[in-house]
């Protein structure tokens, strides 16, 4: 490994360090401020895992809510048990005194709490803890104060929904910049080569980016998806394709590989299922084309709704995952060829992945918030009662299983990739700029 790689390696995990440790903390963001909007106590906003803390940056003290029915209740009329209750929320460990505030209707019990932020040891990730969010068997868990449960479930539904939004509005905000300052690559309809793969037949055949195509097989083509429709059903059989490169008209036989991949649809930006099809290694051209605020921010606001749209594909064709899904090894190749071409592309990338995050923890599964959030609408159909506790392991039981299931899929299409790499039009190709 030479001196250049090495420090493309360095420069790649410190990016990527850097841009997790942004989301996650975006996302987090969001399940704090409601929870303390909600009157919730929060232990800990963590970036990173780990056992110990490496540094904790700031502390913030408040009061959190009374017990539960404590109202106007100071501690001394508690019995011996509701006050060891109270103060040590079943811990060993003894918590502030209470503090008894005067209200205008009444003297109201609250408590010292103070949330910690740190940094932990692994900057893969990140946490905030909220009180009393472990269920326990008699259901005290509800009479913690300050605790998650003790809150209302249209309240647990809003914090867990904070996180996954403030994801989504992160990652918008985060496009809406990149657009406004470095415009949107709209793709070009004319037949004219963009990207063109050095594994491909074009290539092989002499064909390079820039070169306008106005014939195939004598036949004139007026659009891009003429040359598309044309090869998909020629897999093995010679092409002509006539074209123009810098006003001179020239001629090459191209060959197309049969291939069992996702084909370009008509529009050129979307993709049709994966069918045996020839391919030559081309793709469409594309310009960069500057744009308002507002049409920034449109194209930026459209690009959640399009994401989920694919996932429910996706979910409804699982046949398609493995070219569509990717995990940690994918996101490390997806930064490592962003930080090739630039700031502007991480960035882009950044908004891109902190919009997934938000999508993906949506899934109604847990231990995702979207699990958490459909325990949460269960218990608001049951007026506000706790699921019991088996019931309550039994669907995070299952909830694991599936989480586990699709880590498992997805680090085994990571090794594939990388065992069996497919040439890809962001790893392998030339473009104009290259030309």
């Amino acid at each position: 490994m030479d001196f250049g790689t090495v420090i493309h390696v360095l420069v790649t995990a410190v990016v990527l360090v850097v841009m997790l440790s942004i989301l996650v903390a975006a996302h987090e963001l969001g399940h704090y401020l409601f929870a303390r909007l909600f009157g919730m106590g929060v232990e800990e906003f963590a970036i990173g895992f780990g056992k110990k803390p490496i540094w904790t940056w700031m502390r913030r003290t408040y009061s959190v809510d009374p017990v539960p029915g404590a109202a106007g209740q100071t501690v001394d009329s508690f019995t011996e048990q509701e006050r060891y209750d109270y103060l040590t929320d079943g811990s060993s460990a003894l918590k502030p005194e209470p503090i008894v505030e005067p209200t205008p209707s009444q003297v109201k019990l609250s408590l010292q709490e103070t949330t910690d932020f740190t940094i932990r040891p692994w900057p893969l990730g990140g946490f905030v803890r909220i009180k009393g969010m472990i269920p326990e068997e008699d259901g005290s868990e509800i009479r913690v104060p300050g605790g998650f449960y003790s809150k209302a479930p249209w309240k647990r539904f809003i914090v867990l929904l904070a996180g996954p939004v403030f994801s989504v509005i992160a990652g918008i905000i985060i496009l809406t910049g990149v657009f406004a300052i470095g415009g949107i690559d709209k793709v070009n309809y004319k037949p004219v080569i963009g990207r063109v793969s050095t594994d491909g037949a074009a290539y092989k055949a002499g064909i390079r980016p820039g070169d306008v195509v106005t014939r195939v097989d004598g036949r004139p083509v007026t659009k891009f998806y003429d040359i598309v429709a044309v090869v998909s059903d020629r897999s093995g059989q010679p092409v002509t394709m006539t074209y123009e490169r810098n006003g001179k008209a020239m001629e090459a036989t191209v060959v197309p590989i049969e291939k069992n991949l996702p084909r370009l649809a008509p529009d050129l930006m979307s993709l049709l299922p994966a069918k045996k099809a020839g391919r030559i290694g081309v793709e469409p051209d594309s310009d960069v084309v500057k744009v308002t605020f507002g049409e920034a921010f449109r194209e930026a606001a459209v690009t959640p709704y399009k994401m989920a749209a694919k996932l429910v594909s996706l979910i409804a064709k699982p046949s398609e995952l493995k070219e569509n899904v990717g995990g940690p090894i994918s996101i490390a190749q997806a930064t490592s060829n962003a930080v090739k071409f630039g700031p502007g592309t991480v960035v882009l990338l950044a908004g891109l992945l902190s919009i997934s995050v938000g999508i993906f923890n949506l899934l109604p599964i847990p231990p995702l918030d979207g699990g958490q959030m459909l325990v949460a609408v269960a218990e608001t159909v049951r007026g506000g009662r706790r699921l019991s506790i088996k019931v309550q392991g039994a669907i995070a039981a299952v909830g694991f299983a599936i989480v586990m299931m699709f880590f498992v899929m997805v680090m085994f299409i990571d090794v594939g990739r990388l065992t069996n790499p497919t040439p890809r039009p962001d790893v392998k190709v030339i473009d104009k700029q290259a030309k």
